[in-house]
């Protein structure tokens, strides 16, 4: 496997993430557009995959260089489509940005990831709250939301007329900074009238960043509670009625009838018909990181599932079922069939944040709990 010839002025750290054996490859040629002001959108002509080190690492070369940082400016990337999982030391004259914030479509499968036991307890929590960080990302940013995205702060506000999907992703901050950014949260909210939400996970800080959400006006800070399961030990297909089939929705008719059966979730028609019209924005294709399905009981379409892959993790978002058809197994065996689809594409971890009712399911396809993540929300009646 040839080497990608690494631009001389970007300095990757070796040990412990690369050894003399790890080999780079191209996979690709992405369009970016970032939100950095300034910065249009580029042909990304190496997109390279990492090879026979401990964790997924993907390096996207800029063709030229631009605007040359401060000599010995060292950044820590993480996350898919904005990382490498690396420490990257800038040098003089490097580029702005080399590693760009969002890549829109990749070919997923061709990525050498990590395996389950790799990762351990602390990374799997990282990349649980990673793959839901870059699912509101990308869905907001699809949505028309305004964002901010660079290492201090990830958010998405203004998509979305639903508190959950106008959200602060990730936070790492120094204690004399939170009051401020708080207010530029809420000030933005403010100015597109919207709700909103701050998900606070293992990879925020401050570690007293909750009770200051509470303290300047967020309610909440219920918690999901983050699970992971190993692809390579996928169990057989979870038993469930002959009469229940799994589809792939692949056209504007199928995100339709998912539509009409998430509506019956506690968000609503409202959400449920947002994240339809701003799936159909993205693409069903095989060129996106999304697939979406319908589970059919006796023909009748009765439950629904999204699998995003992100952050080197396949996720499950949306799983539903309709209460006239519940504990008959079909929630485990759409959440399995987008498991199986995971792995036939390369993946060997799936995660996916779990409601008190679904705990059992996902444990009994195979799912551990590493972290939970707070959410706390703010409306415009209590704000301060």
């Amino acid at each position: 496997m040839p080497r990608l010839p690494i631009h001389p002025q970007v300095n990757v750290s070796v040990t412990p993430l690369f050894d003399a054996s790890t080999t780079f490859r191209v996979v690709g040629r992405q369009r970016h557009t970032s939100a950095e002001p300034g910065i249009q959108a580029e042909e990304l002509p190496h997109v390279a995959q990492a090879s026979g080190g401990k964790v997924p690492v993907v390096l996207f070369v800029r063709p030229q260089l631009e605007q040359p940082n401060r000599a010995g400016d060292v950044r820590d990337v993480r996350g898919t489509s904005r990382n490498a999982v690396a420490r990257v030391q800038y040098e003089r004259q490097e580029v702005k940005s080399p590693i760009p914030r969002e890549i829109v479509s990749m070919d997923y499968a061709s990525h050498a990831l990590p395996t389950f036991a790799d990762l351990g307890p602390a990374g799997l929590a990282e990349l649980i709250e990673t793959n839901e960080a870059e699912f509101l990302m990308a869905l907001g940013r699809a949505g028309g939301g305004e964002v901010r995205d660079d290492a201090r702060l990830r958010w998405v506000i203004g998509g979305s007329p639903v508190d959950y999907h106008n959200a602060v992703v990730h936070a790492d901050l120094v204690s004399a900074d939170v009051d401020a950014a708080i207010d530029e949260v809420v000030e933005r909210l403010r100015h597109h009238r919207v709700p909103g939400t701050w998900h606070v996970g293992p990879l925020s800080r401050p570690t007293d960043l909750g009770n200051r959400l509470r303290a300047r006006g967020f309610t909440g800070g219920g918690s999901d509670t983050g699970m992971a399961a190993d692809l390579q030990t996928l169990a057989t297909e979870p038993p469930s009625p002959e009469d229940v089939a799994i589809t792939r929705i692949r056209d504007s008719e199928g995100l339709a009838t998912w539509a009409r059966i998430r509506a019956l979730d506690p968000e609503g028609e409202v959400e449920s018909n947002w994240v339809a019209e701003t799936y159909r924005r993205i693409g069903l294709g095989d060129d996106v990181p999304w697939r979406h399905y319908l589970g059919w009981l006796d023909g009748r379409p009765v439950a629904t599932a999204t699998l995003f892959l992100g952050a080197g993790v396949a996720g499950i978002y949306f799983v539903l079922t309709v209460p006239d058809a519940r504990r008959r197994g079909i929630g485990a065996a759409i959440t399995h069939a987008a498991m199986r689809d995971a792995h036939h594409l390369g993946y060997r971890t799936a995660v996916l944040g779990a409601s008190q009712m679904g705990h059992r399911v996902y444990e009994g396809l195979g799912f551990r709990e590493f972290c939970r993540i707070r959410v706390y929300e703010w409306h415009p009646t209590g704000a301060t």
